[in-house]
């Protein structure tokens, strides 16, 4: 990897955009806007395929387990659990220690966290600390000081 860009794309991409969370689904790729309050679809090959209306603001998005729908966070202590229109199904306060954890960001999903199963594992924005969390209950099975 050299770092040199390979490809610019800006189909789908008004400006100003700010693009957030990025995950692939099936032979698709979901990207969700900051403020823009849509998700953009691509292809495999990163052709652009359509938006998809967002009513959130954009910070983490992954696919849940099972791929039947997907989680995002919006910069809240909740995980947002959407269907694959991405309409709201269910927000799960995320918890440590019996403490709420507000400012979730980014979020990876990782199929076996040492033994938990599917776990996320989301970013607190402004600190160097990466939770993980149980996509199920939304309860932290543990904490990363990076």
């Amino acid at each position: 990897a050299t770092g040199q860009t390979v490809r610019t794309i800006r189909d789908g991409l008004g400006s100003p955009i700010f693009l957030e969370g990025i995950t692939r689904a099936g032979d698709s790729w979901y990207v969700s806007t900051f403020r823009n309050h849509v998700v953009l679809e691509y292809d495999s090959d990163f052709n652009f395929v359509k938006s998809h209306p967002f009513a959130f603001e954009g910070w983490g998005l992954v696919q849940a387990p099972g791929g039947n729908s997907f989680i995002a966070t919006d910069g809240s202590e909740d995980l947002l659990v959407l269907d694959n229109s991405f309409n709201l199904m269910a927000k799960k306060r995320v918890m440590c220690m019996g403490v709420s954890v507000p400012g979730l960001n980014e979020l990876e999903m990782v199929e076996d966290f040492q033994g938990h199963g599917p776990t996320l594992l989301a970013n607190l924005i402004n600190t160097r600390w990466v939770l993980a969390v149980d996509p199920a209950t939304a309860e932290c099975v543990g904490a990363l000081d990076l």
